[in-house]
């Protein structure tokens, strides 16, 4: 990257991606973190909600969550061709579901984000990034003796392109590679935990298209894409060659389309707050864990207040509540992220 220079056009940049959705895509993990959470939700009922003679218990899941997650975009420099950011995510997510499961996930994120250099004075918004992800996660039901935990590390690859002052579009695709151990405690070894190694490989894929508009004296945002996740376990074996035999098989795979209504108002007493409610509705496309409950369509009401005392420097609380339609699942909690771009 020969003759870099630091440019004086990022605040054009900046706002491009605020106005279009585009910065919201960058920071967004919202969506990973549902389909990771309906995957846990889905094991522990596999496990755990079964009568006596086997079939399957129809009572819902109630499960919380909180979320804080910090994401900064800093000036790299630029060349001819390219301006270049460097793009940090930190994340923290508990979960619970009622008394019964527990589990926290850690991840860090850090990679190289890039967009093309443009000398007019109000360049279209589009990026190209690539990032290290590395997690470390445990999760423990309260009512059985078992647990598992692991850190795993991939990369992901995410595109966003402003295509009018109205539309754009953003994608991202992550692979991580995990790494844990599964200890359940065995009555035929005298109560002695029994430690399995497990492994298994994480996809997820995301598309979406945004539409940008001013709408009822605020500024709005629609959303509707579609969010894969699929899991693949190698076979988990303790140190005497016996198997651990996964709740739905060596393959999970959860698939959603969701569109989703995002409408800001400005506090005129007070104008670095906002004020914000956003609507979601998704329904599960596929879901290869269904063989025990089957609750397709979902329903997702946030709202909360951003504070912005500068473009570029963002601090959003939410409180989210999901709803299946069928009442089999539950799930509402808060999530605050820190944005921050420049110094």
């Amino acid at each position: 990257m020969p003759d870099i220079s630091h440019s004086s056009n990022e605040d054009s940049f900046n706002q491009n991606l605020m106005k279009s959705g585009l910065r919201r895509s960058l920071a967004l993990d919202a969506p990973l973190g549902d389909l990771l959470m309906r995957n846990m939700s889905y094991r522990f009922f596999s496990l755990s909600n079964r009568n006596d003679n086997g079939t399957p218990n129809q009572d819902s899941l109630n499960s919380s969550s909180k979320i804080a997650q910090f994401n900064s975009l800093l000036s790299m420099g630029n060349n001819e061709k390219y301006k270049f950011f460097l793009q940090t995510t930190a994340r923290h997510a508990d979960f619970e579901i009622d008394n019964y499961f527990r589990s926290s996930a850690k991840r860090f994120d850090i990679g190289l984000l890039a967009t093309k250099s443009n000398t007019n004075t109000n360049p279209s918004a589009s990026y190209f990034g690539a990032n290290i992800i590395a997690e470390s996660n445990v999760g423990r039901p309260e009512s059985m003796p078992m647990s598992r935990s692991g850190d795993g590390i991939g990369i992901r690859l995410e595109g966003g392109q402003q295509i009018n002052e109205k539309w754009s579009l953003s994608g991202k695709v992550e692979f991580l590679d995990w790494q844990g151990t599964h200890k359940m405690q065995s009555m035929a070894a005298g109560a002695q935990d029994k430690r399995y190694d497990v492994t298994s490989n994480r996809i997820y894929a995301n598309f979406d298209i945004i539409r940008s508009f001013s709408w009822l004296g605020g500024q709005s945002h629609w959303r509707t894409g579609a969010h894969y996740l699929r899991y693949d376990y190698d076979k988990s074996l303790s140190k005497d060659k016996s198997s651990f035999i996964e709740p739905f098989g060596d393959n999970e795979t959860i698939s959603v389309a969701r569109t989703s209504f995002l409408q800001t108002w400005p506090i005129r007493s007070a104008s670095d707050f906002n004020f914000f409610i956003e609507i979601d509705l998704d329904f599960e496309i596929d879901n290869d864990m269904h063989n025990l409950n089957s609750d397709r369509f979902g329903l997702n009401h946030k709202i909360g207040m951003l504070w912005a005392p500068r473009m570029g420097s963002r601090l959003r609380l939410e409180y989210h509540n999901f709803e299946g339609r069928q009442g089999l699942a539950k799930r509402e909690g808060l999530m605050l992220v820190l944005l921050f771009d420049g110094i």
